[in-house]
């Protein structure tokens, strides 16, 4: 313990070779003291933190987020979610994340609701500790990327189900990653007997440099899936408040009427005020203006379109494939791996495409279960190219399996498709079965 007299020095020595603790004695503060104070300059305009982007398809930048940023897109989501006296968030999610931070902690401050936070290592290690925790608090409100239902879904053990009570879950947002139509059927079947109701499904789309959220389907309306030239599509609803979503040709900038595919482009308080000391990159994708003047808007490099209200997401503009003329969505391919038949871990795998004898060519990685053989792994192959052939007519150059943990991701758990091509390059990706060292 310390005493006024330990502190009035500014230092106490704790021994041991330990730096001294810093300390100021509250008693010996003279209180004349306030009037030299002067309260802080804080302002819409003034910068609240940097959050760097998950690196998923270059170097992470540092988003510059200002104060009046947050709150916009606070009053987005309190808008759109219906946050009320009765709302418990319960979230898992990093902080070091827009989600995790925007959504899970400065929410409940927000909307002056309860929140219960679990570190994230707890939901990964064993996921039914999320659901847990929504029937044991009373959750109403939770977010997470698409993997973490699915996770939910194929992990949570039958004997599990009794004990939960998922029927006051009135928001289970779903955003970060594509949200695929598969794993809300999943999620949804697999948890229907807890209580939890399709349409508390709220797929939404966003961006660090929009703060977290552009559009999502509102409290109640559940998923909306509609299929386009025969692929699924879940829709991630519309903006509302003061949010724009356009969608513009990315070469030509011109505006695309609804049912193009264009690069979405967002304006509004909630995009931010540029890239960290990256003055030309923050230029080119805060400012940007379509052919006939509109603007600014925030280039996103996603792909997308709209159709009967709803925004949907394609892909990402540098991970689109283009192999004889034809344009590839690499999560597509990556889906119909999955469905194959083989033992593919699921959203464990990258598509991409080499240039080899003068063109572009397919290569998939995939992380396969730990329970296969080492005697099955051409009949492994065999089932993923037989399936990208029947679903895509495309010839995969090149099929790798890879062990558990072999695809390059971001801390978020984002797929690295560019990371995945290099490593494929130089020889380091991590194959199955492993190349056995040699002694000596």
């Amino acid at each position: 313990s310390l005493d006024v007299a330990d502190c009035l020095d500014g230092q106490v020595p704790l021994g041991d070779g330990l730096a001294p603790l810093a300390c100021l004695a509250l008693e010996a503060v003279p209180l004349d003291a306030a009037d030299a104070w002067d309260a802080p300059s804080v302002g819409r305009e003034t910068v609240a933190h940097l959050q760097y982007t998950s690196g998923s398809t270059a170097v992470p930048k540092g988003v510059v987020v200002t104060h009046g940023n947050i709150l916009s897109n606070l009053a987005d989501l309190d808008e759109g979610w219906r946050h009320d006296a009765s709302s418990t968030i319960v979230s898992w999610l990093p902080a070091f994340h827009d989600m995790g931070l925007v959504y899970g902690l400065l929410m409940p401050i927000y909307a002056r609701i309860p929140c219960v936070l679990m570190p994230p290592v707890v939901f990964l290690q064993r996921p039914v500790r999320w659901l847990q925790a929504i029937t044991r608090f009373g959750g109403t409100h939770a977010a997470a990327p698409n993997f973490a239902y699915d996770h939910c879904a194929r992990r949570v053990k039958p004997e599990d189900h009794a004990s939960l009570d998922l029927s006051g879950w009135r928001v289970a947002v779903n955003g970060a990653e594509p949200v695929r139509p598969d794993t809300i059927d999943r999620f949804c079947a697999a948890f229907a007997g807890a209580g939890f109701a399709r349409r508390a499904f709220a797929p939404g789309y966003g961006l660090a440099e929009a703060t977290l959220k552009v559009t999502a389907a509102r409290a109640g309306d559940g998923p909306t899936v509609e299929s386009f030239e025969g692929r699924p599509l879940v829709g991630c609803g519309a903006p509302i408040l003061d949010t724009r979503v356009g969608i513009v040709d990315p070469s030509t900038l011109v505006s695309l009427p609804d049912g193009q595919t264009g690069e979405i482009w967002v304006g509004g308080p909630s995009v931010t005020a540029g890239y960290w000391q990256r003055p030309e990159e923050s230029a080119a994708t805060f400012a940007a203006r379509t052919a006939d003047g509109d603007g600014p808007f925030l280039r996103t490099g996603d792909l997308g379109f709209k159709s009967g209200g709803h925004l949907y997401v394609a892909g990402r503009i540098k991970d689109l494939l283009i192999i004889r003329g034809q344009n590839y969505y690499p999560q597509d391919i990556e889906l119909t791996a999955e469905r194959s038949g083989a033992l593919v871990r699921a959203g464990c795998g990258a598509a991409f495409s080499i240039e080899r004898d003068g063109e572009e060519r397919l290569v998939v990685a995939v992380e396969v279960e730990r329970t296969l053989k080492s005697d099955d792994g051409a009949a492994q192959i065999d089932l993923i190219r037989a399936a990208i052939a029947r679903d895509h007519e495309l010839h995969a150059e090149e099929v790798v399996l890879l062990r558990a943990g072999g695809v390059p991701k971001t801390s978020s758990g984002k797929i690295q498709r560019r990371a995945s091509r290099a490593a494929y390059l130089d020889g380091t990706l991590d194959r199955w079965p492993p190349v056995p060292r040699r002694n000596g």
